[in-house]
């Protein structure tokens, strides 16, 4: 597939036998941290007690469901209508992230490209949605771990590295044809791209859709050509912009620069709730399948999940972030998935690693106070569009069994008010400790 690279780790820190003699004793293996194992004892009666009051729909005029399951045993510890389709928000997002885990592998890159063609330069995208303008400064990971991203400063660089003192003319165009389709999902708002809360989806993208002021790039692909060619520029190199076009066939590579990892694209994308990237994965995923348009692209991230075993009964998606508010998915699927991730498919992890943490991180950094149970043990992703109020994740509770949850409100009047009661109810899953 175009544009993507997968990489395979390999070992390192190799010794050779005569260094080995003076190394200190290997040490003994074990766990950095012990697994959370559950007693196998939780009350389902008794956490349905504890929590039923929040499911009433008098409380606040919405239609909730939810399901706990006990994280290690899979056993269904409450089911509130659990079945049932809903609006899911952006706790979508777990489920993009499983299809792209699955299909697209961890450590997966994307590239994007600068080839030549006589006085012809053409930069083309290959889906990277975390690609900038500018080389971040004093970068230490958004959340901490991740790669720094790549940068068309860098890219300019190394391309006039290796143009070999050759210093033009040049005209240099842009290729944003990796993916098909609209740019954007018929369903969404047309605040979203306005504002800036999502990019335009295509093969090339830049500093996610937005100024340094938060402003929407109107057309981040020509902003992103421009921007390159003045670079250049900046780097001895004559070059001139020229128009949105395919690369030929015949052109050559020059250099690339590459994403970070899928693994860290899921974690951030996870704890930011970036829209952005949830699409561009959900993208790669259709284009894995043969079809990158919004529609074969939501299809394929269903087919992805449903192949891992995990049921999709009445789900329908139409984009890969959760903006849409056609698409559905129940609160069984949700928390299926991150039992998957627990239990089955190990590969899914990153699902759980790259949920924000309450009180601490993401969009939960601001919900939580400082003494609220649940503080640091809540791990969920939140999901917030126009009357509806979404939260999906794990738990530690008071007895220090670990459980997976899924909440989720449709039909709601105050988001505001909504977010407290489902927080609220998450509190009294994790202070329970129902046997």
């Amino acid at each position: 597939m175009a544009g993507l690279l997968v990489c395979a780790l390999s070992p390192t820190g190799v010794v050779s036998a005569t260094d080995s003699q003076t190394m200190p004793a290997k040490p003994q293996s074990g766990p950095v941290f012990a697994p959370f194992i559950s007693t196998g004892d939780m009350s389902s009666s008794g956490l349905t007690s504890k929590v039923s009051g929040f499911l009433a729909p008098a409380a606040t005029g919405s239609t909730i469901t939810a399901e706990v399951q006990d994280a290690t045993t899979s056993r269904v510890m409450l089911d509130s209508n659990a079945a049932q389709e809903m609006i899911p928000a952006s706790t979508l997002k777990i489920v993009t992230a499983a299809a792209a885990l699955a299909k697209l592998g961890a450590t997966s890159r994307f590239n994007t490209t600068v080839v030549q063609a006589g006085n012809e330069l053409t930069l083309v995208g290959g889906g990277d949605p975390t690609l900038t303008t500018h080389t971040a400064r004093n970068w230490r990971g958004k959340p901490a771990g991740v790669e720094q991203p790549p940068s068309l400063d860098e890219l300019a660089q190394m391309t006039a590295n290796a143009l070999s003192g050759n210093k033009g003319p040049y005209v240099v165009n842009v290729d944003a044809s990796f993916f098909e389709g609209p740019t954007h999902a018929q369903s969404w708002a047309s605040e979203y791209l306005a504002s800036g809360y999502v990019s335009p989806i295509s093969g090339l993208t830049v500093d996610f859709g937005v100024t340094s002021s938060g402003a929407a790039l109107g057309d981040p692909v020509s902003y992103a050509a421009k921007y390159f060619v003045s670079a250049l520029k900046d780097r001895g190199i004559d070059a001139t912009y020229g128009s949105h076009k395919v690369a030929p066939n015949a052109a050559t590579e020059v250099t690339h620069v590459q994403s970070a990892t899928v693994v860290d694209i899921v974690e951030r994308m996870l704890t930011t709730s970036n829209n952005t990237m949830a699409e561009f994965l959900a993208h790669h995923v259709g284009k894995l399948k043969g079809d990158s348009t919004f529609d074969r692209s939501a299809k394929a991230v269903e087919d992805a999940v449903s192949a891992l075993g995990i049921s999709t009964n009445g789900m329908k998606l139409y984009d890969g972030s959760g903006l849409s508010a056609d698409d559905r998915v129940s609160a069984r699927t949700l928390v299926d998935v991150l039992q998957a991730a627990q239990t089955s498919h190990p590969e899914l992890w990153p699902i759980v690693s790259g949920l924000p943490i309450a009180g601490v991180s993401g969009t939960l950094a601001k919900r939580y106070s400082l003494h609220s149970v649940g503080r640091g043990y809540v791990r969920a992703k939140t999901g917030t569009l126009f009357g509806v109020v979404t939260l999906v994740g794990t738990t530690v509770d008071k007895a220090g069994d670990l459980v997976t949850f899924a909440v989720m409100a449709n039909g709601v009047r105050s988001v505001a008010i909504e977010e407290k009661q489902l927080d609220a109810m998450v509190q009294t899953i994790a202070g329970c400790g129902c046997h």
